[in-house]
Order: structure tokens, then C-alpha cells, then sequence
């Protein structure tokens, strides 16, 4: 099983069909799969330390029976969203123009490195470089209000957008000349912050 994120604005039956690979990676036993289950649903995690997965075999995620509503909160997770409901409002917002998908569409430019993308979405909107992120997370706080900024050197908790682009320092550049304030990160405890 190989699970590669999905597109920026994929139907929510992209998603659905990676739910429906997970399960039957569970169902054949695949490493990859036990390991995902292992590292992202709540039944196989630890209950203080939130985001750890539990010190267990994995031949007990691999006997656990698990349904198609498991692995879809599986995937969620994978995405870092608190749930399926969440991931699908998420999908929603940004399948239309929205105000999520305006600050989606700069999140995605900022972390693929996309200057020219960045600088028209600051022109057609200058609020977003002052804007948060409203996306509801697994984490503490639930959602996390990360500023453009922020994802400029990764998030901290949208594990798949974990990534500097090479053109980092011109997209922290273009983003401070467009009124970005160095805010601190708000409090929040992420799979990689310690706890």
C-alpha cells in the first residue's frame, strides 16, 4: 500500500478510495498499512500521550476487526484532520471559491514554493496574510491557526504539508513585505512537539 496525498481540491471520493485501500490493505495484512492504523487511529494510540501510538504487536492492529468508518477516520488522521466529518467540511469549503479556499489555495502555494501563486492571491485578497488557518485537528487546540507564515517552514501539524520549499526565504520575504507579522505559534501539541 502505498498512500500518496491526494491533490489540492481532490472530491472527497478521492479520499474515499483511499479508505477503501486501507481496508483492504488491513484485510491482506499489509505492513503499511497495520502501520498506518498503528500510527493514526485513535483505538491505537496512547491515551495520555495523544499523538504516540500504543507499545503494542502489531498482530493485534492486525486481528483487530475494523470497518470502512475506521478507515476512514484512519485517513483523516493521515491528514490530520479530527475526523471523517471534519476532512469532508474541509473538502466542501475548498471544492467552491470560500474563504477557505482562498487561504488553502496560498497554503499551497507557500509550501510548494509557488511565488507567482502567492503574490496574485495577496493582490486579490491582502487579508490573507493576515489570516489563520481553520482547519480542526486531532491536536491540542483543535484547530491550530497557523498563519501563512507559519507554513512557510512547516506547520507542525499537517504532517503531508511538512515541507520548506528551496525558495523559502523569498516566500517569508514576499509575505512580510505583503504585512505578515512574526506572531508566536500558538499553544498546541503536535505529533512532533513534545508533549
Amino acid at each position: 500500500m502505498d498512500l500518496q496525498p491526494v491533490p489540492f481540491r481532490s472530491p472527497l471520493s478521492a479520499y474515499e478510495r483511499q479508505a477503501d485501500g486501507l481496508l483492504a490493505g488491513h484485510r491482506a495484512a499489509d505492513p503499511a498499512a497495520i502501520d498506518l492504523f498503528h500510527r493514526k487511529h485513535p483505538r491505537f494510540l496512547d491515551e495520555k500521550i495523544k499523538w504516540r501510538p500504543k507499545f503494542i504487536a502489531d498482530s493485534e492492529i492486525r486481528d483487530a476487526p475494523l470497518s470502512l468508518d475506521d478507515a476512514r477516520l484512519a485517513i483523516a488522521r493521515h491528514y490530520d484532520f479530527l475526523d471523517w466529518p471534519s476532512l469532508t467540511a474541509w473538502v466542501e469549503a475548498v471544492s467552491q471559491q470560500s474563504v477557505v479556499f482562498e487561504f488553502e489555495s496560498a497554503v499551497e502555494a507557500v509550501v510548494n514554493g509557488d511565488l507567482a501563486a502567492l503574490e496574485q492571491a495577496l493582490r486579490r485578497d491582502p487579508a490573507l496574510v493576515r489570516a489563520r488557518s481553520g482547519r480542526v485537528c486531532a491536536f491540542d487546540p483543535p484547530v491550530h491557526r497557523a498563519t501563512l507564515l507559519h507554513y512557510v517552514a512547516a506547520n507542525g501539524v499537517e504532517a503531508y504539508r511538512q515541507k520548506t520549499p528551496p525558495n523559502a526565504v523569498a516566500i517569508a520575504h514576499a509575505l512580510l513585505q505583503a504585512g505578515a507579522e512574526p506572531t508566536p505559534w500558538p499553544t498546541c501539541t503536535a505529533p512532533n512537539a513534545p508533549p
